[in-house]
């Protein structure tokens, strides 16, 4: 199996990122210079890559849009952040570490050492840090802001329907 079929695969599993070495085996090249460039030239790596403590996490859809495979359609977006979709327009570090497989003070010191650490600006009052969930999701998954926002139009659809259906139902 290629390194592409195995990326693609772990994106069906509902798995959002992946290392180094399957970036290294993707590109032909050393998974010391992709830790390299993504902890030092991020803009010169044409997907999306973060560094949250000492951790580095490379976004599955980012990297197969990057070489050229379809992007998320909003049923996969709304699949894989339906906890994300639940805040309103905000997420905090603690979404986003249940995100990342993180610790949330990791998060936060990382957000607050590299406030653009998802490529967009995010809210600093004091001691609390909001991110703005659109902006988020659309840098996690390399989809288009349309595609987002379609796939939180049809999660709260689909929520709005099954309680209306729930509320009928129990009525009767």
């Amino acid at each position: 199996m290629s390194a592409l079929d195995e990326l693609k695969q772990r994106l069906n599993r509902g798995e959002l990122f992946c290392k180094a070495t399957d970036i290294a085996m993707l590109m032909n090249t050393d998974a010391a210079y992709i830790r390299g460039m993504a902890m030092h030239d991020r803009g010169k790596l044409p997907f999306a890559s973060f560094v949250i403590g000492k951790n580095i996490k490379f976004s599955i859809p980012c990297v197969l849009k990057a070489i050229g495979e379809d992007g998320m359609t909003p049923q996969m977006i709304c699949v894989l952040f339906a906890d994300v979709l639940k805040k309103e327009t905000y997420c905090l570090p603690v979404d986003i570490a249940e995100i990342f497989g993180s610790d949330p003070n990791t998060v936060r010191r990382s957000l607050r050492k590299d406030p653009e650490l998802f490529g967009f600006k995010i809210l600093m009052t004091g001691r609390r840090i909001k991110v703005p969930m659109i902006p988020l999701i659309q840098s996690l998954t390399g989809a288009s802001v349309e595609n987002v926002k379609a796939a939180i139009a049809a999660y709260f659809f689909t929520f709005f329907f099954s309680a209306l259906i729930f509320c009928l139902s129990s009525s009767i």
